[in-house]
């Protein structure tokens, strides 16, 4: 493992080496293994648990109590300049400048598409950087109902929303244009949290692309490959670090779409990554990073949409046993009619304790 802080070439000052390191995935096994189905999802947890274990050694002792406090006590002129060198180094050129007339025209229209949903909670969103996290259904008009509540509800932060890489960044030039202009990072999808066989039945319930980007994860996780989140982790914690907001879809891909722009109205299990942006924000910053579980609900018979902000918490909050990404799940599931609930129906009730 590399040392735990490095010289900062572009300040002189010695800073965290944060890299979550690729490497730390080259132990994955070769080959998919002969699991009987009861087991499968018990295997994959216990794959989850490793992969979050390695990256959080890497990052540092982020659970070391000394050492947290030894963060919050750093001198605020030391605690900006690695923060300066860590979005020099991180943030590409289009996440570095600030919103353009174009950006703001094109969330304008996202705002005017979905100017029919209620919004409720307005007094839950903090007024600093937060993580905003959401169900991802989507519906409302053109299937961008959720994202467009996101950034019409948060419309006075500069909120950058996750992209997956595969199905849409890397579709076309023009579209990727498209998502620079309006501040979008790109996160590399995964289809781990299902089986081998619920990963082609859902492959055949996808659209032509939709199909051959389902195969190119299919087949990378058969050769023992596991989808790297540490671009999108370092890009998010370096925005989040300018005092901006990120917002993300746990869930991920869309594996039961209903026509062209819904996906099946029931809560699938989120994929590990708020702790990773969580933990990382706090071993740069020295504080917690505050976590807005959101969700977008839609009547499908009447049309009829309702945007939720719930009120924030941070990880130390987090004393349910569960990681924090389901922690937060299991908040959105409490905020949604208990039929849309899905992998978190039975979850909701450990955190209204």
């Amino acid at each position: 493992m590399k040392e735990s802080k490095k010289l900062n070439q572009d300040t002189g000052t010695e800073v965290l080496d944060t890299d979550l390191q690729p490497e730390s995935f080259a132990d994955a096994e070769l080959k998919e293994p002969s699991i009987e189905p009861g087991k499968q999802q018990e295997q994959q947890e216990q794959e989850d648990t490793k992969e979050i274990e390695k990256l959080e050694h890497e990052i540092g002792d982020f659970l070391d109590k000394e050492k947290t406090r030894q963060l919050e006590q750093e001198d605020p002129g030391v605690v900006k300049q690695r923060i300066t060198g860590y979005q020099r180094r991180y943030l590409p050129d289009y996440l570095q400048k600030k919103p353009g007339l174009l950006s703001n025209a094109l969330k304008g229209i996202l705002k005017i598409i979905e100017r029919n949903t209620e919004t409720e909670g307005a007094e839950n969103i903090p007024e600093d950087e937060c993580l905003i996290i959401c169900n991802h259904f989507g519906g409302g008009n053109m299937g961008m109902g959720d994202s467009a509540a996101i950034s019409a509800a948060f419309r006075k932060k500069n909120v950058h929303l996750g992209v997956g890489k595969n199905i849409w960044w890397d579709q076309n030039p023009a579209l990727r244009w498209l998502f620079k202009k309006v501040g979008l990072i790109p996160v590399e999808e995964s289809l781990d949290n299902i089986s081998e066989e619920e990963r082609e039945e859902s492959l055949k319930r996808q659209n032509k692309y939709g199909q051959k980007v389902f195969r190119k994860i299919i087949d990378k996780k058969k050769q023992g490959g596991l989808s790297n989140k540490t671009e999108f982790v370092r890009q998010a914690v370096a925005v989040l670090s300018k005092g901006e907001a990120v917002g993300i879809y746990p869930e991920g891909l869309w594996l039961n779409p209903e026509g062209k722009t819904r996906e099946k109205q029931e809560l699938k299990q989120g994929y590990t990554g708020v702790e990773l942006i969580a933990s990382q924000y706090k071993k740069l910053t020295g504080r917690e990073l505050k976590i807005v579980p959101t969700v977008f609900i839609e009547d499908r018979k009447t049309g009829k949409k309702k945007f939720v902000i719930g009120k924030n918490f941070v990880s130390s909050e987090n004393n349910s046993g569960m990681s924090l990404t389901d922690y937060g799940m299991s908040k959105i599931a409490g905020m949604l009619p208990k039929e849309q609930r899905g992998y978190y129906k039975d979850k909701v009730a450990a955190i209204e304790k």
